[in-house]
This record gives C-alpha cells, structure tokens and sequence, in this order.
C-alpha cells in the first residue's frame, strides 16, 4: 500500500506552537519566523502555514474563506506580538479581508506579513493569502496588546 502522509512543509517551517479548540480540526499548522524590508519599512513576525486538505474545503472543493481569514488573523496577530519586546499578546480588533483567487486541496497556502505597526494601545497590520506567487487573498486587521 503505498505511503499517504502529506508532503512535508517547506524547509524552515515548524508546527505552529499557539494552538487552539477552534484550529483543532485544521492541524497540522506550520509557522516560520521571517523578518525582511518592504516597501513600508523593516516586518519581522511569522508565516503561517498549513498544507489545504479536505477538513480545509468548502463545499466547491475550495480553500474555506473563514480558515483563510483565520490564517490572516493567527499571522498578523503574532507578528504584532513579535514587534515588542518582551512580546505582547494581541487580540483582534476588527480585520477585513478581500479573496482574489481559488486555493484547492493540496496547495501549501502561506499567510505573509507585509506590514506592521505596533502602537501602545492599537496595533495595525497586512498580509496576503499566497500559493506560490499568486495572491489568494488580502487581509488588514487591528489589534490591542492584552495582559498575560
């Protein structure tokens, strides 16, 4: 019988080590730490991850438009906590998201910061939904630092 485990994520990637009841069912999620210039000056924070497979689909056979924007929100959320120091939980303030493109099952689907700004009592972040070079989708959040 020949071997079915998924492929293995892209070199870098770790399990995602903030899991939750609610991102149960869509184990196994990957992170990878990254920092890089971008036209809005200096990210550092995490890409999130996770190989689509059915528990991921709606029912076209799609990428879910919720886990998109969960991945969004686990993404920009840990970014944010990264961009301080010591880091500092963020919880969601408001978050909107925009679907440009399909991702089916067996893509590997890459939630991307691509900018960050961290403030006392708000934060604000971006990032793009991305298999491969093409852009899935595009996600702007806001965030507040939490105690604990």
């Amino acid at each position: 019988m020949p071997d079915t485990a998924p492929p293995l994520p892209p070199e870098g990637f770790v399990p995602q080590g903030r899991s939750s009841p609610f991102l149960a069912p869509f184990e196994p999620i990957w992170e990878k730490p990254f920092a890089e210039d971008t036209p809005h000056g200096p990210v550092r924070g995490v890409i999130v991850a996770v190989r689509l497979d059915t528990p991921h689909l709606n029912s076209k056979g799609l990428a879910h438009g919720a886990l998109l924007t969960a991945l969004a929100d686990i993404a920009m959320g840990r970014s944010l906590a990264l961009a301080s120091d010591p880091p500092q939980r963020c919880v969601t303030v408001s978050l909107s998201i925009d679907y440009h493109a399909p991702a089916r099952a067996g893509d590997w689907l890459e939630a991307r910061v691509d900018h960050l700004r961290a403030g006392r009592k708000l934060g604000f972040a971006s990032c793009f939904l991305m298999v491969g070079d093409k852009v899935v989708a595009r996600a702007n959040g806001t965030f507040s630092p939490v105690g604990g």
